[in-house]
């Protein structure tokens, strides 16, 4: 048996409205993800409302870096713990602020997998520090009015992000052939009309190969800004090189993701409906596919979506995940 340690290797501090980095000690030997802790407490006035249905996720973006050439991770601190967290079978642990005059903690745990869980072979994408140079972590800060607005707000006690790696001195025969790679993309500004063919055009070549993403729907509101809505997505279709047939790579309902999944009976806000998870390699059950999807020969990957009518401004927020061979 693999033994496997949880260290603590360091915090990134904050700073309004600007980026803060930690660049990460080499761990010996074997890296199999990273967990990372946004903690902090607001102190608030009675009158102010929530700003953001997810806090304190909208407080910062996040990027681990590997060897300062690219990034394996790269997207909103949000994404990780509720989208994401459906792909790493981790849920989300987080507390926020309850509006009313008092000071409230805030915490919110997320994890960056390094061993990609879907695959036959998670170990094939850890991260053998021998062969790597640097890891970094940039933690983008917004300020306390990305927590609540109305009334009078600040941080009594910063945040900060503390930085916990998992490894292992020892990793199975064959291991770390690879990267998991996760990035997000989005359509947004989307109005309130419904969309029988919704288009969002993926990257594609033969650094893209698709093992995992995750579908969110999402409306804008005045108020409390983005939120996760129970907007339809009742037909969900990824395309490489846009032919029907052998070329459609997925055509599922939205419910039938969900019900593939059955652990989303765990509410998300509230409203597990609006997220809609599409592990590529979980099987054929609801229209999925056991295999990943490669672009290499492609000339155009997008998905295709129908949905239903947004209340306010709606957004679509596609969180996707690669397999990228050293």
């Amino acid at each position: 048996m693999i033994k496997r340690r949880i260290t603590k290797t360091g915090t990134v501090s904050y700073t309004a409205n600007a980026t803060e980095s930690l660049r990460i000690p080499i761990p010996q030997r074997y890296c199999w993800g990273m967990w990372l802790e946004l903690s902090g407490v607001i102190t608030e006035t009675a009158g102010a409302t929530a700003a953001y249905a997810r806090n304190p996720g909208t407080l910062c973006d996040i990027r681990v870096e590997l060897n300062q050439q690219f990034d394996l991770a790269a997207g909103h601190w949000y994404t990780w713990s509720h989208e994401r967290a459906i792909l790493s079978g981790v849920l989300p642990a987080e507390t926020a602020a309850d509006v009313t005059a008092d000071a409230d903690s805030i915490r919110s745990v997320i994890y960056v997998p390094f061993a990609y869980p879907w695959l036959a072979r998670p170990a094939d994408t850890l991260l053998d520090m021998a062969d790597e140079v640097r890891l970094d972590v940039h933690v983008a800060w917004q300020d306390d009015d990305a927590l609540l607005s109305g009334g009078t707000h600040s941080f009594t006690t910063a945040p900060t992000v503390d930085v916990i790696l998992e490894t292992s001195d020892e990793a199975p025969a064959g291991s770390a052939r690879g990267y998991v790679v996760q990035r997000e993309v989005e359509a947004s500004g989307l109005g309130t009309t419904a969309n029988d063919d919704r288009n969002i055009v993926l990257p594609y070549g033969p650094s893209h190969t698709y093992v995992g993403m995750v579908l969110s729907g999402m409306d804008v509101d005045a108020s409390v800004g983005r939120k996760l809505v129970s907007t339809s997505l009742s037909q969900i279709r990824l395309e490489v090189n846009g032919s029907p047939g052998p070329n459609t790579a997925i055509n599922a309902s939205g419910t039938e993701l969900q019900d593939a999944h059955r652990y989303l009976a765990r509410d998300f806000d509230a409203v597990q409906t609006g997220i809609y998870p599409l592990p590529l390699l979980a099987g054929s059950a609801g229209g999925m596919l056991s295999q990943a999807v490669g672009t290499s020969d492609a000339s155009d990957v997008r998905l295709r979506i129908n949905h239903s009518a947004f209340s306010t401004d709606g957004v679509i927020l596609v969180a996707y995940d690669e397999y990228r061979p050293k």
